[in-house]
């Protein structure tokens, strides 16, 4: 009985030391693909096909949030560029983390795909959001009412389209204390976050509110906008700068 209990044992320790092995051979191949693989070298078509962009807008993303990033001695560590870019890869195409980080121009674990998604998105929010995102005031108001006026003639004084989309998400825990499952289940039948969004006329984003669940009616969401408080000051003190909506929001002289 002892034997065969040391000859299971033997096996399972040579069954250790195979997979070990395996997974050391594996990231050896990861790294090597990395190291020698750059996506900018990819043809255009693909390269935009890959990350949603193209490689100029990639590379000021990356010339902008990358001195942000944290940086390593490890020789294994992943260059700031691909970690940039496969958490673009992730947000263009709403992919698992795994085949993410499979791509081999980007070999990623899918522990280091969801720690570049983490780092990348927090300082995309951080140092571009603002700088990107403007609901216009001034003359920049005036040049977003232009263009509206040019396509939309019947529409003088119109600064932006509102809506809101409702953006999938993974179901919250049930009876979690702050953010429970039930207010993120959508009148579609998924759980989701409700997204407003404020474009131009060219469909830039001018404004977005993603901080509510799934079940808010949209005519709620506008309640607390702040683009609302901006425009109805205005109105009160003679503007006519107004937003244009679906029958889902209610008529106002700023909407």
């Amino acid at each position: 009985m002892a034997l065969i209990f040391d000859v299971l044992l033997m096996n399972e320790e040579i069954r250790n030391h195979r997979n070990a092995l395996r997974k050391k051979q594996y990231r050896r191949i990861q790294r090597n693909l990395r190291d020698n693989s750059n996506p900018f070298e990819l043809p255009d078509k693909i390269f935009t096909k890959l990350f949603r962009l193209d490689k100029e807008t990639c590379q000021l993303i990356i010339h902008s949030i990358s001195e942000h990033m944290h940086d390593s001695q490890r020789s294994t560590f992943v260059p700031k560029h691909l970690r940039i870019l496969c958490t673009l890869h992730f947000l263009g195409h709403g992919s698992y983390q795994t085949p993410t980080g499979q791509l081999h121009q980007i070999a990623l674990s899918q522990p280091m795909v969801s720690r570049s998604i983490a780092e990348v998105t927090d300082l995309i929010v951080k140092h571009l959001l603002h700088r990107y995102i403007i609901f216009p005031v001034g003359e920049n108001r005036n040049r977003v009412q232009d263009t509206f006026n040019e396509k939309f003639p019947h529409f003088n004084g119109l600064c932006g389209v509102i809506d809101c989309t409702h953006i999938k998400i993974i179901s919250p825990p049930v009876n979690h204390s702050v953010h429970p499952a039930a207010p993120y289940y959508c009148r579609k039948g998924y759980y989701s976050i409700n997204t407003q969004i404020i474009c131009d006329a060219n469909k830039l984003i001018l404004n977005m509110n993603a901080r509510f669940p799934g079940s808010t009616h949209d005519a709620a969401i506008w309640l607390s906008s702040q683009v609302k408080t901006l425009l109805r000051r205005e109105y009160v003190n003679g503007g006519n700068s107004y937003l244009i909506s679906d029958s889902g929001y209610p008529l106002e002289p700023w909407l």
